[in-house]
């Protein structure tokens, strides 16, 4: 007879963690970076060769510059003249007396008259003097600058790196590999023959092979 059985219960559901509190580990980072910072340090020590260069300072100085006008525009202006003054002036008058010629003793007699010639006479004037002044527009200029002859020139000099940006790195000292507990550490002589180490004992050098036996005697 089959026995029922319950079904499994379903998982709990986990909570999700939010993407700002997730942080990959150090090592991955640093993993990450290292690629970055590789071809950096490649480049800086590509080129080792110390360098030299020019230094040179920037001396400042003012261009030549002279004013170029247009001609001047100018009128001139007048006070307004007030009347001339004038005046007459004649000579001295040319006249005589003149009387009848026929005598006459009684009686009405013609008297006698004065008789003068026709004045001379001319005018005289005098004229004001004027008041005048020139007025003129302003100037029309512009600047017309060139180099100077006189600028002083700059002052270089060669600098030369007192130690390249990179430095051989020096050799370091011989250090003895760390000796194991059951190795026994023998110094090599400069002879030819030689010792060799092994675990638990040392091997002396191999004996020389032994001379033949000689012959027996002929009977």
């Amino acid at each position: 007879m089959a026995v029922a059985q319950d079904a499994p219960a379903p998982p709990a559901p986990q909570a999700e963690t939010p993407a700002a509190d997730v942080q990959a580990p150090a090592g991955d980072a640093a993993q990450d970076a290292a690629p970055d910072a590789a071809p950096a340090a490649t480049e800086e020590g590509d080129d080792c060769h110390p360098k030299c260069q020019w230094k040179c300072d920037s001396p400042v100085c003012n261009q030549v510059c002279e004013p170029v006008c247009e001609a001047p525009r100018c009128t001139t202006r007048c006070e307004e003249l007030s009347c001339s003054k004038c005046e007459i002036k004649c000579g001295k008058p040319d006249c005589e007396v003149r009387c009848p010629t026929n005598k006459c003793e009684k009686g009405s007699c013609p008297e006698c008259t004065t008789v003068c010639r026709k004045p001379v006479c001319h005018t005289v004037c005098s004229n004001p003097s004027p008041t005048c002044e020139s007025v003129c527009e302003a100037p029309t200029c512009d600047w017309q600058c060139h180099r100077p002859v006189d600028c002083p020139r700059p002052t270089c000099k060669l600098e030369c790196e007192a130690n390249p940006s990179c430095k051989r790195e020096e050799a370091p000292e011989p250090v003895a590999p760390p000796t194991e507990p059951a190795a026994t550490t023998v110094t090599t002589s400069t002879t030819t023959e030689s010792t060799s180490t092994v675990e638990g004992n040392t091997k002396a050098p191999a004996a020389a092979p032994a001379a033949a036996p000689a012959p027996a005697p002929a009977a």
